[in-house]
Formats: structure tokens, C-alpha cells, sequence
């Protein structure tokens, strides 16, 4: 007699990972945000020299459309701070800290010097190794906050010597 054939269930898949459940480590967290920034302020610095020799009625167009480039720089800016909380093994819920005034301050520096999950977790498989070019662009990414920090630091004194320079000299007008 020949044994009766059972079939044997396959084991389950495990569920998808929704599209949204990413994960980015902290130097593509940082080329992402600064590509957001950038993004933004090209579409706006284009938009502007656009818009400067129309009327007042694109003008204001315009302002709306800038407004628009902001809030869509936010969004994004959002999107890829949620991945980090990811890469983290935080909920993305914890981006709701951006609304606390300094929160956002706060979360952004915790996310570009936290290390990510080193295992795979709920969000997804641990992030690829960043590729040559991750590596520049970071090192262009810091370079640029480095400068923009110096220069801060020296042209800060100065436009207020300046001011205050301008202040005297209008008084002895």
C-alpha cells in the first residue's frame, strides 16, 4: 500500500514592507537633507529671476508658488528624516519632535551622530555602504556647513561694526 500523499504548506512569507519603511544611513541622511535645501533654493532662485520683471499680479503668483517650494522642501525633508528614524529602529511618529520649538535642532543632530540598527529590523534590511560618491558629497555637504559656520563667525561682528559705523556716520549728517 502506498503511504497517502500529504501536502506539505509552504511557511509563510513574511509581510511587505510598506514603501514608506525605509532606511538611510547618517551620511545619505545628510546628502539627502542638503539636496532638499538645495533643491529648494535653486527652483526658488530661478523662480525669483523668473518672476522679477513681470508685474505685480505674477509677483504675488510667485510668492505663492515660493511658499509652495517650502512646504515642499518640508515635506521631503520629513520623508527622509522618517528613513532615519528607521535606520534607528525609531517610529516615524518621532518627527512629530520638529513641531517643539529647538526639537528639530535637537532630532537633527541626534540623527546625523546616532548609529543606525546593525541588524535588520522592522523597517527593513540595514542600509547598502555608502558608495564613493556618498562620501564626497558629504565631505562637499560639511565643507560648505564649515565655511558658511566661519564665515557667520567673522561677518557677524562685522555687519554689526558696519551697522553701527552707519548709525554714526547718519547722525553727523
Amino acid at each position: 500500500m502506498q503511504a497517502a500523499h500529504t501536502p506539505v504548506a509552504a511557511p509563510p512569507s513574511p509581510p511587505p514592507v510598506p514603501r514608506f519603511a525605509a532606511r538611510v544611513g547618517r551620511l545619505r541622511y545628510l546628502n539627502l537633507l542638503a539636496a532638499t535645501v538645495v533643491g529648494a533654493l535653486v527652483v526658488l532662485l530661478l523662480l525669483c529671476l523668473a518672476l522679477r520683471t513681470y508685474p505685480g499680479g505674477v509677483a504675488i503668483m510667485g510668492m505663492w508658488m515660493a511658499a509652495g517650494m517650502v512646504i515642499w522642501q518640508q515635506i521631503a525633508a520629513a520623508v527622509v528624516s522618517v528613513w532615519r528614524l528607521h535606520d534607528v529602529g525609531r517610529s516615524g511618529l518621532w518627527a512629530l519632535i520638529w513641531l517643539v520649538p529647538y526639537g528639530g535642532v535637537v532630532a537633527m543632530l541626534y540623527l546625523l551622530f546616532a548609529p543606525g540598527n546593525a541588524v535588520p529590523n522592522r523597517f527593513g534590511p540595514v542600509p547598502a555602504q555608502p558608495g564613493a560618491f556618498d562620501k564626497v558629497a558629504g565631505a562637499v555637504v560639511l565643507a560648505s556647513l564649515l565655511a558658511l559656520a566661519v564665515a557667520g563667525w567673522w561677518l557677524g561682528p562685522l555687519a554689526l561694526v558696519v551697522a553701527f559705523m552707519d548709525g554714526l556716520m547718519a547722525l553727523g549728517r
